[in-house]
């Protein structure tokens, strides 16, 4: 295989990682999200920081005042590090979800991704999600994203 069919190669495994991941999360399928992890991996959200593990174990506390939820991966940016097994990707998402108490909210989505290839697999080592920004309840009131100082 040359160089350039293992960028693309590569790039295709990435993503469909990312998706695979946005269609566990959105099904509450945490055995498949946890899949999408390295053992030593680890995950920042707005709400949460830790090990895969324990964003699991967030999600299992979370999900359940869920009703529905998309997460839609639109733009995928992806730089290689073939030698080195590595990759960072930088992934936007369009996040609309209803909570049992029919909140709905649309957001917007950053995904920040370090991964690794091991075993010819490609996983999350790290993972970091910026909110940029926020429609709460559909009335109109956008939150700013965070200060970054």
């Amino acid at each position: 295989m040359s160089s350039e069919t293992d960028r693309v190669t590569a790039e295709a495994d990435i993503t469909r990682l990312l998706h695979r991941y946005a269609h566990a999360v959105d099904r509450g399928d945490l055995d498949t999200v946890r899949a999408c992890y390295w053992d030593d991996g680890r995950d920042t959200h707005p709400e949460f920081s830790g090990t895969a593990d324990d964003y699991v174990a967030w999600l299992r506390q979370v999900l359940p005042g869920v009703q529905r939820m998309t997460h839609q991966m639109t733009t995928v940016l992806v730089d290689l590090d073939a030698d080195a097994g590595q990759a960072t990707s930088l992934a936007y998402c369009l996040n609309m979800l209803i909570t049992v108490e029919s909140r709905h909210t649309l957001q917007a989505l950053r995904y920040t991704d370090h991964l690794a290839r091991r075993g010819g697999e490609w996983r999350v080592l790290d993972r970091v999600v910026d909110r940029q920004w926020r429609l709460a309840d559909l009335r109109g009131a956008i939150d700013p994203p965070p200060a970054t100082g």
